[in-house]
């Protein structure tokens, strides 16, 4: 017997709460690891006093730019999630600690061993080497994310009927924007040992799950949240093995194991970074419809099915005649089965 379709009940016209709450969450969820990690590491530049340690270009010009983006992000969502006026503020504010962070990367860069006016011609060395476009790539899905954002926004109020909702558009938008950050390990020649092949086939296997995961999202496809926690396996996989390998190393400088800052961030921080939004993506793909709800103007409340967004009003028989999907029992306004 076929799995009864749950019912969507709106008892009134719906508003921007799904993509405000989640953009909110994902600036959440950055925050606290952009304040754990860069803030653990400035802490402990502030109190040597120095602006560079032995020469490794990390210090407070590095830290600092980074640290004040994290707090943007906490001020971000929480603007977002309280529908505050002063949200344009704030995204002022990101943008400009964004700038002060690419910035401060490409400085470090180029003059980690060079001096003077060969520092400048050291910027069209590293561009060629992408070099400074591979430290800045953590910023291009938030960028793509406003950009998109602020044209999907403007589309969609010339258009009344549009063929996303928004958080759609910016969940896509962030799959998408994670493929540069994606790194590129292992070369053809190490094809023929394991550790090799995983090296080679694990990101380019982490690549097509996020291109993917886009892709569904767009066609409304119930299997982006399948994707989307494929995407979110792999990340805990990486992050377990980095825990794997901070424990090894406390116990093999000691002989015990040690809880060290090292484990904290690989158990309590780093996977929240590459888990917490493929959750997120995947209970919004659950439990939020793809598309917009059709508005037939029929009386409130109104019942959807869950499967295609079918207005259910005035419904004899429990079953979807858009889709053919069965109900529990017969669906009617005000009650969820």
């Amino acid at each position: 017997m076929p799995k009864a379709t749950p019912v969507i009940v709106r008892s009134q016209p719906e508003g921007p709460v799904d993509w405000r709450w989640f953009v909110a969450i994902l600036c959440f969820i950055h925050f606290y690891v952009q304040f754990l990690t860069v803030g653990t590491s400035l802490w402990d530049h502030l109190a040597r006093n120095a602006y560079r340690v032995q020469g490794d270009g990390y210090g407070v010009s590095y830290d600092l730019p980074f640290f004040l983006w994290s707090l943007c992000l906490w001020g971000i969502g929480r603007s977002f999630a309280r529908k505050s006026r002063v949200t344009t503020h704030w995204l002022a504010a990101g943008a400009l600690c964004m700038t002060g962070a690419v910035v401060s990367t490409t400085w470090l860069i180029v003059s980690a061993n060079s001096s003077g006016s060969a520092r400048f011609q050291n910027i069209v060395y590293w561009s060629r080497e992408h070099a400074i476009l591979d430290q800045n790539a953590w910023c291009l899905p938030w960028v793509a994310i406003v950009f998109v954002g602020v044209w999907y926004r403007r589309r969609a109020r010339d258009q009344t009927n549009v063929a996303h909702r928004p958080w759609v558009v910016i969940a896509a938008t962030w799959c998408l924007g994670q493929i540069p950050l994606v790194p590129t390990v292992g070369h053809p020649t190490e094809f023929s040992s394991a550790m090799g092949r995983v090296a080679i086939l694990l990101p380019w296997t982490y690549t097509f799950l996020l291109a993917s995961t886009a892709v569904l999202l767009l066609v409304h496809s119930r299997f982006a949240r399948t994707s989307a926690l494929a995407v979110g396996a792999i990340g805990m996989a990486v992050a377990a093995f980095g825990l794997y390998l901070s424990w090894d190393l406390t116990h093999s400088a000691t002989g015990v194991y040690v809880w060290t800052r090292f484990t904290f961030h690989a158990l309590c921080v780093h996977p929240v970074s590459t888990v917490g939004p493929w959750l997120l993506i995947a209970v919004f793909a659950w439990r939020i419809p793809m598309a917009p709800l059709p508005d037939d103007q029929s009386p409130y409340p109104r019942a959807f099915c869950r499967r295609c967004g079918y207005n259910l009003h005035g419904l004899e028989v429990a079953r979807c005649p858009e889709c053919g999907a069965e109900f529990a029992t017969l669906p009617r306004p005000g009650r969820l089965s």
